[in-house]
């Protein structure tokens, strides 16, 4: 009976150490550390919320108008965004460019 009791309480005290960062951790959202990163994230989740739209216009979850309306205003945003990124990818850089230097 006292092994029992024992194994009880060891398993206990291992489950609340297990559990404590779980439980008592705050959580925090990722930052990415390139903005670039989070306007490919932004390219993405339209690209998933237009998936799920044609899956709920074809489940008969929407109306021919609805889907319409709702892939038209997420078609522009995806544009947007990705005219955003194609722009940052297109800045001049502040380093001067590698190569001989010529000199007169």
């Amino acid at each position: 009976m006292m092994v029992y009791a024992l194994s009880v309480v060891v398993l206990l005290l291992a489950a609340a150490l297990i559990s404590y960062p779980l439980v008592f951790q705050r959580l925090e959202p990722y930052r990415g550390e390139r903005p670039e990163g989070r306007d490919f994230s932004e390219r993405d989740a339209l690209l998933e919320a237009l998936a799920e739209l044609e899956l709920s216009f074809h489940g008969g979850k929407l109306s021919q108008a609805d889907y319409q309306h709702q892939r038209a205003r997420l078609e522009t945003q995806y544009i947007r965004a990705a005219d955003a990124v194609e722009a940052l990818d297109h800045e001049p850089s502040d380093t001067p460019p590698s190569g001989p230097a010529h000199h007169a």
